[in-house]
């Protein structure tokens, strides 16, 4: 017998389970055979609007004997499920136990009824029925427990009695638009849990912004301080405008987007929704090109703060269709008299009445509140000065709270806050322990967007443990870290670190010398240390240069320099006056260094990370003694003349992180360069010159990431993995004399992810089937014409990307059905009109 899904669920907290995927929409459908079934033609079309769909073929419900985790994650993440009642619906029972799960889970469901009707699903029991007969059969097969299968029953009574419903009338045209519409209707970004006065906001938007024609490219401003709903109103007009517009984009907390790299990715993510058949993604002015001015877009950009976030992503007006519209949010309007004449939305302070019903929502759960709080709730909010996002804050901290606690509160908040927008986040702060708050006074000041791998050595050198204090800190959701590692703390928390820092002097903000008394004006700074700071910062233990540097008295008695970034620096070595003994973390940010170093300089033995971004000429060949040393990053752009390394960067026995980037005079890497066996991540992309990897390369057996992208002279044997068999990630975009796979690549079981652009491969070996835990392969091959038939058997495949494979006629019968498809339109569009015509000719 199958299993029940009470013992499903139970199981489920201790299954380990591959990363969730969110859906929009959850496709259950028992069609004639995988892509001629109804339920795919609609997946098609779904996919073609830009929504994430879940769907399975009919083979993958047969494989199955029981409801798979993965896919109860998928129905509890979709925001509508579509459930299409076919003449076999009720014969698998494999589709009764989903239904049964959505109703218990209280999903959203769309029930279509195809060649059926409602009374069929309500009628089950009923000899006449047209299910009848699948669950008379059910009963004296015995095959199922007799309680599951009155479960099953009631699952098809309940939806039977569903109004919400679409009923096939035999133009299947007709019947896709009306599934979109309801899709439509029901997919959209979360707003907020409360809205209250949303739709006045929105009408009063309109009104101010509805000034130019239609056929004009509009950009309008949203303007506000922190908290009182910019992103709530973008929110809610880009749900109501995305279906009228060709293509949409909501681009969220564009401001948290601290450096350069995060910007490329917001520039990516522009780039993937507004034009996915972009082949090479390469700056803005490649993205908003001339495929995209017949097109009416509309792109939100959510959190701009800063000009350069603007030149970024921010399209010109002659590069979008007309009748396009982009919202910007920011807090800052200075920002907005870069894009010409701004058109000005400016929020308006939320209405007394309204305000009182969005803190009673969150505080009492309805939209009153009891009459013994009722004096409480309008100091609150006086105190809070009707700003919605401190309200709802406030309310939540305080719901189920007695009115003693609530008198306390409100005390505190009058006692210890000017500024009414950091009630909550200094109350938080203020429950913090010593060393985590000094810990987030760093995080405000330097470590935010920083890789935690680099913060957390030089918090250990300061005495504190760092892993265990930014545990805490994640903990009470002030601080978080991302897909890649690096340290993310919310704007709300970064400017109150740095308000309190200045009114309680952290040990970090401690001068050197006579002068620990000096207050921290940058004048004070310069006048006592002659040093130029960025930032007017200058600690002893963390400091950051931008341009000239001189010493001081003050500064050469100071030795426990933890962490160095400079930026522009002016010299081409590090000079004298700065001490490196205990360093753990060099940065130098575009200087031109003929050295690191001099050869008589006390050298950085405790180094842990060294990252240069900017011209290099070579590096010292004591660079092989410092044994602690984990991580180098060497990017050379936008010109580097790092020709080679020394012999002696081979005794580096800790480093597991390199990166040669853009380093286009690199011809050769050391011979020995298989000693470096802790190297986990190797990244040589756009070493343009050179022409071929060490032989003793394939003894870097703990390699998981190596990134060939750009080696266009790199020729590639056919035995270079050697003993690799760990490999996760592998990039050979651009490698153009790779003309025939690694013959070790199908041993690569833990390969994730696998990049072919550009390449001169002309077919795929079979072998290929066997990397079943491949998760995105990336092809984009103009010269290949076939896919191998043994892909089929790649069953982790979640991205299948063939752009730019304009010769690839078809795809193989094994392939499945993919969550993400991505694959030439004009294929798309022929392979969907085909499926279409074929549904009306079947009715």
């Amino acid at each position: 017998m199958g299993r029940s899904l009470v013992a499903e669920e139970q199981n489920r907290k201790g299954v380990d389970s591959v990363a969730r995927q969110n859906y929009d929409v959850f496709i259950s459908d028992v069609g004639n055979t995988g892509k001629q079934s109804f339920g795919f033609i609609l997946y098609q079309k779904l996919l073609l609007m830009g929504l994430r769909v879940y769907f399975d073929s009919e083979e993958e419900l047969h494989l199955w004997d029981s409801l798979p985790i993965t896919k109860q994650d998928a129905m509890r993440s979709s925001s509508i499920h579509i459930v299409i009642f076919s003449k076999k619906y009720a014969e698998r029972p494999r589709c009764l136990t989903e239904l049964s799960f959505m109703l218990e889970i209280g999903a959203k469901i769309v029930p279509v009824f195809y060649g059926v009707s409602p009374a069929d699903a309500r009628w089950a029991r009923r000899k006449e029925g047209m299910y009848a007969k699948a669950f008379a059969n059910y009963y004296r097969e015995g095959t199922h427990h007799p309680k599951e299968i009155e479960g099953w029953i009631r699952a098809l009574n309940r939806v039977g009695n569903i109004s919400d419903r679409i009923i096939f009338h035999g133009d299947g045209e007709i019947l896709l638009k009306s599934i979109a519409e309801r899709v439509k209707e029901n997919v959209s970004l979360e707003v907020a849990k409360h809205c209250v006065g949303l739709d006045e906001t929105v009408e009063n938007f309109e009104k101010a912004t509805n000034q130019s024609s239609s056929e004009n490219v509009k950009i309008v401003w949203i303007v506000g301080m922190a908290g009182c709903g910019k992103t709530t109103l973008a929110k809610e007009l880009y749900n109501r405008k995305r279906w009228v517009f060709d293509r949409s984009c909501f681009l969220y907390a564009v401001g948290e987007a601290s450096n350069e790299s995060e910007l490329r990715k917001l520039q990516r993510k522009l780039a993937d929704d507004l034009v996915p058949d972009v082949k090479d993604f390469r700056p803005q002015k490649d993205v908003f090109s001339h495929p995209l001015r017949s097109n009416r877009l509309l792109i939100v950009l959510d959190g701009i703060d800063h000009v350069d976030q603007i030149h970024v992503l921010l399209p010109t007006k002659d590069s979008v269709g007309p009748g396009s519209l982009i919202i910007i949010t920011t807090r800052d309007i200075s920002v907005t008299k870069y894009c010409g004449i701004p058109l000005i939305y400016e929020m308006r302070k939320l209405d007394r009445s309204h305000a009182k019903q969005l803190f009673c929502w969150h505080a009492f759960s309805q939209q009153n509140s009891a009459p013994v709080y009722e004096d409480l709730v309008e100091r609150f909010l006086d105190a809070t000065n009707l700003i919605p996002l401190l309200l709802e804050r406030l309310a939540e901290q305080l719901c189920g709270k007695s009115k003693d606690y609530w008198e306390s509160h409100l005390g505190d908040i009058s006692n210890k806050l000017e500024d009414h927008s950091k009630c909550k986040l200094m109350l938080k702060f203020l429950s913090l322990s010593k060393q985590e708050q000094e810990i987030l006074f760093d995080i405000s000041f330097f470590f935010n967007g920083e890789k935690l791998s680099m913060a957390i050595p030089i918090w250990d050198a300061s005495g504190w443990n760092g892993q265990r204090h930014v545990q805490q800190l994640r903990s009470k959701s002030i601080v978080e870290l991302d897909k890649e590692n690096r340290i993310r703390m919310k704007r709300h928390f970064i400017n109150i670190g740095k308000v309190a820092a200045f009114e309680r002097k952290p040990c970090r903000f401690s001068l050197p010398g006579g002068i620990q008394e000096a207050n921290y004006s940058e004048t004070s700074i310069s006048k006592n240390l002659r040093l130029l700071v960025k930032d007017a910062r200058q600690i002893p233990r963390v400091l950051v240069l931008n341009g000239e540097f001189s010493t001081g008295e003050g500064w050469i008695q100071t030795r426990d320099l933890l962490w160095l970034r400079w930026h522009d620096c002016p010299h081409t070595t590090i000079p004298p006056g700065i001490p490196l003994e205990k360093l753990r973390v060099l940065q130098l940010i575009n200087g031109v260094f003929s050295k690191l170093w001099l050869p008589n300089a006390k050298q950085p033995t405790q180094l842990i990370e060294l990252d240069i971004y900017g011209g290099i000429r070579k590096l010292p060949k004591s660079i092989g003694h410092l044994q602690h040393l984990q991580t180098i990053v060497v990017d050379g752009w936008p010109d580097s003349n790092l020709k080679a390394l020394p012999e002696e960067f081979c005794e580096l026995k800790s480093l597991s992180h390199l990166t040669l980037r853009w380093c286009r005079a690199l011809t050769l890497l050391p011979k020995d360069f298989g000693n470096l066996t802790k190297l986990q991540h190797l990244d040589l992309s756009f070493c343009s010159q050179l022409k071929e990897l060490p032989h003793s390369f394939k003894e870097l057996v703990l390699l998981q990431h190596l990134d060939l992208q750009g080696c266009i002279n790199m020729g590639i044997p056919p035995h270079f993995l050697g003993n690799l068999i760990g490999i996760k990630h592998l990039n050979f975009k651009d490698c153009r004399k790779l003309r025939v796979l690694p013959a070790q690549l199908a041993l690569q079981v833990s390969l994730k992810s696998l990049c072919l652009e550009g390449t001169s491969l002309q077919e795929l070996p079979n072998e290929m089937g066997m990397l079943t835990n491949l998760e995105v392969l990336e092809i984009g091959n103009p010269s290949l014409r076939i896919l191998p038939l043994s892909i089929g058997n790649m069953r982790n495949l979640k991205k299948l990307n063939l752009e730019g494979c304009t010769s690839l006629a078809c795809l193989p019968s094994t392939l499945g059905l993919l969550q993400d498809l991505s694959i030439n339109k004009p294929h798309v569009l022929k392979e969907a009109a085909k499926k279409t015509e074929y549904m009306n000719r079947s009715v």
